[in-house]
């Protein structure tokens, strides 16, 4: 968890950031609560939090959730694939990475996945821009590895970004 304070001004409350540099206050405890409650045991038609299994919430002032939490036994057929689907091999866990990654991404209006989340997928996207300036939406194009090389994905990204550009002036976007 970072506790550092927030001096990106752009950088919404729960962590994320918007065009226009609105904040978005963190989650409640209820929320989390709520959305934890939708996380059923594989073996056993009850949700994770009436089971008992969450010990803590604890949720930062910039919105970051930590839960702590226990496997219904210590042989569960699940602790193998839980963290896999927490998070992916090529997942930016670094917050200073990730805000480098974040702001390179402003600046280029442009965002590539090598493979991120499945390591076959490669894609592309850029941000569809509202009146106000603030992202309603994106166009990207994603495909196989053998399909779409970084050089085709970067050859193609102006093509995506002035798609996105005419979406959002077709919207009464400024620009």
């Amino acid at each position: 968890m970072n506790d550092q304070p927030n001096s990106d001004p752009q950088r919404a409350a729960h962590g994320a950031w918007t065009p226009a540099g609105e904040t978005v206050p963190p989650p409640s405890e209820d929320a989390v609560i709520a959305a934890i409650a939708t996380v059923y045991d594989p073996e056993i038609p009850v949700n994770i939090y009436e089971l008992g299994l969450i010990y803590a919430i604890e949720i930062s002032d910039d919105g970051l959730v930590k839960i702590e939490m226990t496997l219904t036994a210590p042989a569960c057929p699940s602790a193998q694939e839980l963290p896999a689907q927490v998070e992916a091999p090529k997942t930016i866990t670094d917050p200073e990475w990730l805000r480098r990654e974040i702001e390179r991404i402003r600046e280029d209006g442009i965002a590539f996945d090598d493979g991120e989340l499945d390591a076959e997928i490669r894609c592309l996207a850029a941000a569809v821009h509202d009146f106000t300036g603030s992202v309603i939406g994106a166009i990207g194009v994603s495909g196989p590895l053998w399909r779409l090389s970084l050089p085709v994905l970067q050859r193609h990204s102006q093509a995506v970004k002035e798609a996105a550009a005419s979406l959002a002036h077709a919207i009464g976007a400024s620009k």
